[in-house]
């Protein structure tokens, strides 16, 4: 227990019972609890997750033979305890089996809990039941446990605190009261309620529970409702009771008769204090690895003395002194705890005290680095040092040295040397390496299509290619006026604290543009090992789903409460259990994922594989059905999360760093090169570069189309009839070849040929190119003519008419107009456009379009037109006509404009 400068004393665990959502949260963050399996023998039972009720205002469940929660043994709290106050409220109910256990620890060998016991006459009876604690005439007895409530069902809630001292004595408290505690059935006679030395109640297999007794599966379940249940560290005496029961809180104040730790008297090791000579050329890890288990002895405030283990988990350097630096396990202790948990201990450490600088004659260097150097290169270039090397008795000796490794982070370069002399290994010492960027022949850099660094709050959402931006992402139904967080930058990587999430939007998503194929890099370290403990999924990149199924979607997810990382995608993965596809409990690519930074890297090129790396070597390698794509309507890159349905779940917490996206796979040396430069350069993916593609396509079946395509179809019914084709693109080693698809987009007319049309991006073929923009590839096909059928509206004051009622492309149709005596024309049109007179005198329209024709007339009387007759002059009106054979183009007087749609993005 830890007695600070608060007043109020805190529980090391604490359950409230207000959120229905969380019921098993513990409010202190430590201990959380989870619903629990009915006992059946030979299998598995129900969930026992059914409640009557939930008091959301002043906490509290009520309960009913079919509720369970229990902690295990990743968050069993009377495992990190010795002595300790159990503190909770209860109204009790009759029991539908003899023996019902209320809360505790339940285990028929280390059993210690309240218990109800189905009787007619006694509906609300509740006993204490103990193993080898309670005993009458020496023996160990939990079924004539004594009685802590008996006759009616108590209407109001009944507060109880019991406490256990190791080595003193336990102690019931009804109310503020102290229960005298007897054997029911031996004539009322007391209990000896010694507590040994050593008794403890926390194994492998018992863990405290409510609403049912655990050991892996549920027993004896209750009915009854129970609130504020809280968990001290230490053994109330009755003033401290009395205030609590008063107070619903301890304060310093309270707690002032209770025994506490005043100082640290020694530190006592199990045997010597390091199992090997500490010599000061050793690492941290070296020395701490070496150190024997040790305890802290502390003195009591009544003068006797406590022991409790030791944690080291660290080396402190002060001048020529070493110390090891731990922290004491202050709930193992059994007092409340005023000297803090940090313990310093001086060691003694032989030879080397510390290693100098290197230092150089002249200049470190011979001549300019560059990155197409090899390492060997890089090395020859670098003059030999000297270090100082100085020891415990403050002598010292220059050591020369030779740099003879290079290595890079990030395109960070340092080069190292080993401080050896007499065959006796110093340590390594390095310095940072110059290396000029070249970006020119085999060392130009391969661009990504997407990189954030991460480097400052301010461009934290933006893509440093200038393609993509993140967004702030929403916690439900879309509504982007509640969303998470975007987290902070912390030494330039991206911190998310499990309240946070960004995501690309859905109008202009990566996914779209790595369809043939992507490399995706990130590095992430866990804060802990879930966001939250109650969710059993945290992602920390992903690019979404579409449901919580095994539907669409692709990514890394961190499984329940292990810190593992995941790796999924939908119509790949599959469940390590059954063998289905699935983005669930499949394999696992990092074990224990917190507090260490990963490299973790995604290959994909659809047809052929889909490659999981993680810090430098390939963990999960699955076939990539053709066509697979994450190019989805609903579906987005995120960090910290997961979207799905607009909104985001599965928060992530840690840190997140260089996310990085190619549109082409690497394959592991590729990607550890990225990981060695910070980036992909030309020579890295010699041979696997696109140089050529070709124009004529080879379609399945050996034939372009695949049904009769006619004139006026639209350019979607026309790819609809062109059979599956591919182009066959060269690398740059000459021979190899690799089958492009075509994305094939309409037809077109050009000099009276018609051709299908379609293209290759060359910025999107999965592969590396030196090509650039779009490889047009068409067709020549023969396109039947269809008829477009004309319709002539009837007209006041004159008759319009045509030789036919339908017309085929670049047919010419004569329009015959006749006003009636004292009338004239005004206008002709189709479709709205007006037609004019040929040098013939005659209504001419030539059919270009794919729509059918609707012809209209008027007349005026004779002599009204006339005015506007002169305006017009010698202008030429055009029809306006809408032509289905040009990739909806727009022909207006002869020229074509064409309607692209382009994103908002620049394409390096």
């Amino acid at each position: 227990g830890q007695e600070g400068t608060e007043t109020v004393i805190e529980p090391i665990a604490q359950y409230e019972f207000k959120d229905a959502e969380n019921l098993g949260k513990d409010s202190m963050g430590n201990y959380d609890m989870m619903y629990r399996n009915r006992y059946v023998s030979g299998g598995t039972g129900e969930l026992l997750d059914t409640y009557t009720s939930v008091d959301e205002e002043n906490g509290g469940v009520t309960f009913d033979g079919s509720f369970c929660l229990a902690q295990d043994a990743n968050s069993n709290m009377f495992a990190d305890v010795t002595a300790f106050s159990l503190c909770f409220e209860i109204k009790t109910k009759k029991q539908a089996a003899e023996w019902a256990h209320y809360i505790g620890v339940g285990n028929s060998t280390d059993e210690f809990g309240f218990v109800g016991r189905s009787a007619a006459s006694v509906p609300g009876q509740m006993r204490l039941r103990t193993f080898n604690m309670l005993t009458w005439e020496g023996k160990y007895d939990i079924y004539n446990a004594p009685k802590i409530l008996d006759g009616a069902a108590p209407a109001d809630y009944q507060k109880i605190v019991v406490t256990v001292q190791p080595g003193g004595d336990m102690a019931v408290y009804l109310n503020g009261n102290l229960v005298n505690l007897v054997n029911p059935n031996k004539s009322n006679k007391p209990w000896d309620t010694s507590v040994s030395e050593d008794w403890a109640t926390a194994t492998k297999t018992s863990f405290f529970s409510i609403g049912g007794r655990y050991n892996g599966a549920v027993d004896m379940t209750s009915a009854g409702s129970i609130r504020d249940v809280r968990f001290y560290d230490f053994a109330m005496d009755a003033a401290c009771v009395s205030a609590y029961n008063t107070n619903g809180q301890l304060t310093s104040a309270d707690a002032a008769g209770l025994t506490k730790v005043v100082s640290l008297n020694e530190v006592v090791f199990d045997g010597e204090p390091s199992s090997d000579v500490l010599k000061a050329g050793m690492t941290d890890e070296e020395m701490l690895a070496a150190l024997n288990p040790a305890q802290a002895k502390l003195d009591l405030s009544d003068g006797n003395t406590a022991t409790t283990p030791i944690t080291w988990n660290g080396i402190e350097r002060d001048g020529d002194k070493y110390y090891a630096v731990g922290g004491i396990i202050t709930t193992k202790i059994g007092y409340i705890n005023s000297l803090g948990s940090e313990v310093k201990y001086e060691l003694n450490v032989a030879d080397v005290l510390s290693l100098g600088e290197p230092v150089f004659a002249g200049d470190a260097f011979k001549g300019e680095i560059n990155d197409a150097m090899t390492s060997q290169e890089m090395l020859a270039l670098i003059n030999g040092a000297e270090v100082t090397v100085t020891f415990t008795d403050e002598s010292t000796a220059t050591v020369p040295v030779t740099f003879g490794e290079i290595k890079v982070d990030m395109g960070e370069y340092r080069a190292f040397a080993k401080v050896l002399s007499g065959g006796f290994f110093y340590g390594t010492v390095s310095i940072p390496v110059p290396v000029t960027a070249t970006d020119e022949g085999p060392m130009k850099e391969v661009k990504p299509i997407a990189l954030w660094k991460f480097d400052s709050e301010e461009s934290k959402l933006r893509d440093e290619t200038g393609n993509y931006e993140f967004q702030a992402v929403p916690t439900k139904n879309g509504d982007m006026s509640d969303t998470y967080g975007t987290g902070a930058i912390d030494n330039g990587a991206l911190y998310l604290n499990g309240e946070d999430m960004l995501a690309l939007p859905l109008s202009n998503d990566v996914s779209e543009d790595i369809s043939n194929g992507f490399t995706l890099h990130f590095r992430y370290k866990q804060d802990g090992k879930m966001a939250k403990r109650s969710q059993a999924w945290s992602a920390p990149v992903s690019f979404g789903a579409e449901d919580f199924g095994s539907g669409f979607g692709a990514g890394f997810m961190i499984a329940d409460e292990s810190g593992d990382l995941r790796v999924q995608g939908y119509n790949v993965t599959k469940n390590v259990t059954n063998g289905e596809f699935s983005l669930y409990w499949t394999q696992k690519v990092v074990e224990a994922g917190e507090n260490e930074w990963h490299n973790v890297t995604l290959s994909v090129r659809p047809g052929q594989f889909f490659n999981c790396y993680v810090d430098g070597q390939l963990k999960y390698s699955e076939n990539c059905p053709v066509g697979w794509s994450l190019n989805s309507d609903k579906t987005t890159l995120s960090i910290g999360g997961r979207v799905m349905w607009n909104n985001g779940y599965n928060t992530f917490r840690g840190w997140i760093d260089d996310v990085c996206i190619y549109n082409f796979a690497q394959s592991l040396e590729q990607a550890e090169e990225y990981r060695k430069k910070g980036k992909i350069v030309m020579r890295d993916m010699a041979g696997e570069i696109i140089t050529s593609i070709a124009s004529t396509p080879v379609f399945e079946n050996g034939v372009a189309l695949n049904r009769e395509v006619m004139d006026n179809m639209s350019d979607r019914q026309v790819v609809n009839r062109i059979n599956n084709a591919t182009v066959n693109a060269v690398m740059d080693d000459g021979e190899t070849v690799v089958p492009l698809s075509v994305d094939w987009k309409g037809y077109k007319r050009e000099n009276g040929v018609w051709y299908i049309s379609g293209y290759i991006d060359a910025q999107n073929v999965g592969y590396v190119t030196s090509l650039t923009g779009r490889v047009e590839i068409k067709v020549e096909i023969e396109v039947t003519k269809a008829p477009r059928f004309i319709t002539v509206k009837d007209a006041d004051n004159g008759t319009v008419s045509t030789e036919s009622d339908r017309a085929y492309l670049d047919d010419r149709v004569l329009i015959s107009v006749t006003p009636d005596e004292g009338y004239k024309v005004e206008s002709v049109k189709v479709n709205g456009a007006t037609v004019l007179k040929n040098e013939n005198e005659e209504y001419v329209y030539v059919v270009e379009g794919t729509e059918d024709m609707e012809i209209t007339a008027t007349f005026v009387a004779d002599g009204q037109a006339a005015d506007r007759d002169r305006k017009a002059g010698n202008k030429v009106k055009t029809a306006f006509i809408i032509s289905g054979c040009l990739f909806g183009a727009i022909v207006i007087c002869g020229a074509i404009v064409l309607f692209v749609k382009k994103k908002t993005k620049s394409k390096d």
